[in-house]
């Protein structure tokens, strides 16, 4: 339960990260911005989803 809780915080923390990025980008310019925009939505489908998932699981397998 704790490791799931550490990996919760580290999850936020990479959301926090992404959208200061992306704040920053929009100082650039609206191409810019909606590069990174969609660079990070890319990310979080494919990659943070991905993770949460597994980190879910693990935590119900851990349980039984």
């Amino acid at each position: 339960m704790i490791l799931t809780n550490v990996f919760y915080y580290l999850i936020t923390l990479v959301s926090v990260m992404t959208l200061v990025s992306v704040m920053f980008a929009g100082h650039l310019g609206e191409l810019e911005l909606a590069g990174a925009t969609l660079a990070n939505s890319c990310a979080t489908v494919t990659g943070f989803a991905f993770m949460a998932t597994l980190i879910c699981y693990c935590s119900y397998v851990m349980n039984i």
